[in-house]
């Protein structure tokens, strides 16, 4: 038989073989391998007999191939091989070594094994196969496994849901690896919308996945696995081109949820094409200008122990290149985020490496702090700096200077030694000589909570920087005294929530008038969530929460008011204006560790501060791989915001490629504007701005602050800012932090770039080049 061709469709199944309930019961009554039998026959897409021709072998993704020299220190190397050679749950190599030999064991006992232990072994070593990245291997264990539990070996209904449950996860990573791919100028079969022209061109793998879900679901006796396994049903008759027709009525879900908007126009993914779709694990991204030429950089992180950072170089034709051996960071390792800085206020962006999150005890690295050397290269002054150690597991830090006095400090919110045993938080003070002293304890900022994200913001206008922790647990507003010290006042003024799983936050004005505003993400883990939204029984605990300013006096939660009352499961995120409007949107990149969890990330339109409505399919940016790093900027300098994704899962065995979406415009015009600071930090973060515009004959301000802004990501400090159909900027305003000082410019000509400097009354014209990237 030939194999199976693009738009094949497998049968309908038997009605029969469903109830009509989303919630299908187990069939208690059959002994396991009737069950399994019968679950097989009422698979509507179980591959015929001839469809089992070999595939082509998919290589292992290995980790890197790193010598110890390849890292900037000893210390630094040494977290890929202790990491390697250990049973970490995530790099440990050890579980599957130690199950090889067990399963090399058994298999040389002949008759004398255990059948039953020969058939667990099989389907454990195959777990840890998937884990690190051999998916054709565990494949093959997991089907050896099901022959043997049909044939007759006595094994229990539960060692039998988890064997389908996770067979049906490897054929779908399978079916990634072979489909999610580059051709004609396009990436097809990542993101949604996935069926149509999207969908998988080889369905053999998706099309097991398929029948081993259905199977599961015959079986499994737990409403939320089943739940979660009716999602992935969805999302692989979606990839089969199969949905909704290949689903019985009672499992079908509309996945149109993700079209709510359609005024943004779609952002064609380029990355292949100008080569920075590295191959990578979950990590930070950062876009500025790292050479002072005028042109946007991209820097990339991993969490990968034995991988490196990227830094491409933007070369003014449409291309970039990765120089990060040159620039002397590639012997950085293992950093799950980064975020740009200026330590030393030399107008040189600087970089600063966070790693450790999520690896509890076995998370105590080291930091580094890359000072810009301003000729193209980079020096790990964190030893020196006192920022090195004590190195605690993170991911979440802020720089911004809480005490005005014109050098920037850094907040590091830390995690746990294990669970309940958080780390304290760490608040550098900026010396202004190179050096940095915590005082944390003093500042009243140790938080002592397992933090996720944290942001700096003026959210009362009082002319000093306050502070917003994202916890496990409730999230803090740490108010600036104006004396060196904070006080939480987060549940007085009803910013707590999400109380469960904080993750990634912000301050903005997403609503444009003067007061900044917080999102705080919360991050459900379990896919079984996003299937119970859809099946109308999520709860607002699974929310994440964005809350209204009210005048620096309280906050509103609005999260329903402005339609965000949904499972969103976001990891990394930010916000960008995407179509100039001067309205702030926002992009997710959702997921969890788990291989189940596939679920796209979201694009959010802010419509004119009133409600925010779904723009992933419109944007074509809804890729189904994990999400994390984010970053907004003008890399082709047209006036609208790109965006660099940062991809990739936490398993070795969950890479995936880096997407960079660029903006195809939106006909609005747009002021790019550089700020330099004298008194304020040179970098002015910090800083914020009012631009005052006329359309159609009335007025409305548009505001904006300095900063890198959202948890895993660092979006570019030019302000790049829409202000719709208006023509001129009728007043423009820069406040700035340390000198209080209020600059005023009137009637500013739109669609250019200018710069400016802090106490100088002009601004400066600059001449940027605009590209065409991938020409």
């Amino acid at each position: 038989m030939t194999p199976p061709r693009r738009g094949d469709r497998p049968p309908k199944p038997p009605a029969s073989c469903h109830t009509m309930r989303p919630i299908i019961p187990p069939r208690a009554a059959c002994t396991l391998v009737a069950a399994l039998y019968a679950a097989t026959a009422c698979s509507s897409a179980a591959p015929a007999p001839g469809d089992a021709a070999p595939d082509p072998p998919i290589a292992p993704i290995a980790a890197p191939t790193l010598s110890a020299s390849d890292f900037a220190d000893n210390e630094l190397a040494g977290y890929c091989d202790v990491l390697a050679r250990s049973d970490n749950p995530y790099w440990g190599r050890k579980q599957m070594l130690r199950l090889q030999d067990e399963l090399e064991a058994l298999t040389n006992a002949g008759a004398a094994a255990d059948p039953a232990r020969v058939t667990r072994v099989h389907s454990d070593l195959a777990q840890e196969l998937l884990r690190l990245g051999e998916v054709e291997r565990a494949a093959e264990h997991l089907d050896t496994a099901r022959e043997q539990a049909l044939g007759g070996v006595a094994m229990s209904q539960a060692w039998a849901r988890s064997a389908w449950w996770l067979s049906a996860l490897t054929y779908l990573r399978l079916a990634d690896r072979r489909n999610c791919t580059f051709a004609e100028g396009e990436r097809t079969g990542c993101t949604l919308p996935l069926g149509g022209p999207g969908a998988y061109a080889d369905t053999a793998d998706i099309r097991q996945a398929i029948a081993l879900l259905e199977q599961f679901i015959a079986l499994d006796p737990d409403p939320r696995l089943t739940r979660a396994a009716v999602w992935l049903l969805n999302v692989a008759h979606d990839l089969a081109g199969t949905h909704p027709e290949g689903l019985p009525e009672a499992l079908r879900l509309d996945l149109t949820r993700f079209s709510q908007d359609t005024a943004l126009r779609p952002m064609r993914d380029i990355a292949p094409q100008v080569g920075v779709d590295a191959f990578d694990l979950a990590g930070g991204a950062v876009m500025d200008d790292l050479d002072n030429d005028g042109l946007l950089d991209l820097v990339g992180s991993t969490m990968d122990q034995c991988d490196q950072l990227k830094l491409y170089h933007n070369n003014g034709d449409g291309t970039f290149e990765n120089r990060a051996m040159a620039a002397g960071i590639a012997g950085q390792p293992g950093a799950l985020n980064l975020v740009q800085t200026d330590v030393d206020n030399d107008g040189w962006i600087d970089l600063f490496v966070t790693r450790g999150a999520w690896l509890f005890a076995d998370g105590r690295q080291r930091r580094s702090l890359l000072r810009n050397n301003g000729d193209g290269t980079f020096s790990d002054v964190a030893r020196a700096a006192g920022l090195a150690e004590p190195g605690y597991p993170t991911q979440a830090a802020a720089w911004g200077d809480y005490d005005n006095d014109g050098d920037l400090d850094v907040f590091i919110g830390n995690e746990e030694a294990s669970v309940d045993e958080p780390y304290p938080s760490q608040l550098f003070r900026n010396n202004g000589d190179g050096t940095f002293t915590d005082v944390a304890r003093e500042a009243g900022v140790l938080n002592e909570r397992m933090a996720k994200g944290s942001a700096w913001g003026d959210f009362d206008n009082d002319a000093d920087l306050d502070l917003y922790v994202s916890n496990f647990g409730p999230n803090r507003l740490y108010v600036n005294q104006g004396d060196g010290t904070f006080v939480d006042q987060a549940p007085a003024l009803g910013v707590v929530e999400p109380t469960g799983r904080g993750f990634a936050t912000w301050f903005w004005d997403f609503d444009n008038d003067g007061w900044l505003d917080i999102f705080a993400a919360n991050h459900t883990p379990d896919i079984d969530v996003v299937a119970a939204d859809y099946l109308g029984q999520g709860a607002d605990r699974t929310w994440s929460r964005l809350y209204r300013n009210l005048g620096g006096q309280r906050f509103d939660d609005v999260t329903a008011r402005m339609g965000l009352n949904r499972t969103l499961m976001p990891m990394g995120a930010n916000y960008g204006d995407v179509d100039g409007d001067g309205f702030p949107d926002f992009y997710l990149g959702t997921g969890a560790p788990g291989f189940e969890v596939l679920v796209p990330n979201r694009m959010f339109h802010n419509l004119a501060g009133t409600r925010f409505a779904d723009a992933t399919t419109a944007t074509g940016t809804g890729f189904m791989h994990k999400g994390h790093g984010v970053a907004f900027g003008d890399l082709d300098n047209d006036g609208d915001v790109d965006l660099y994704h940062q991809l990739g899962g936490m398993y070795p065995g969950d890479r995936a490629r880096n997407a960079l979406f660029e903006n195809p415009g939106h006909g609005n015009h747009w002021l790019a504007i550089e700020l330099r600071g004298t008194r304020s930090n040179r970098i002015a973060i910090g800083a914020r701005l009012k631009l005052t515009v006329t359309e159609g004959g009335a007025t409305r301000d548009i505001h904006a602050m300095v900063g890198a802004h959202g948890s895993f990501g660092g979006s570019s400090l030019r302000q790049t800012i829409g202000i719709g159909r208006a023509a001129t900027v009728d007043v423009l305003e820069v406040w700035w932090p340390t000198s209080g000082l209020r600059q005023t410019f009137r009637g500013v000509a739109a669609d250019r770039h200018l710069r400016v400097t802090e106490g100088v009354d002009a601004l400066e014209p600059l001449e940027r080049p605009r590209l065409t990237l991938a020409p």
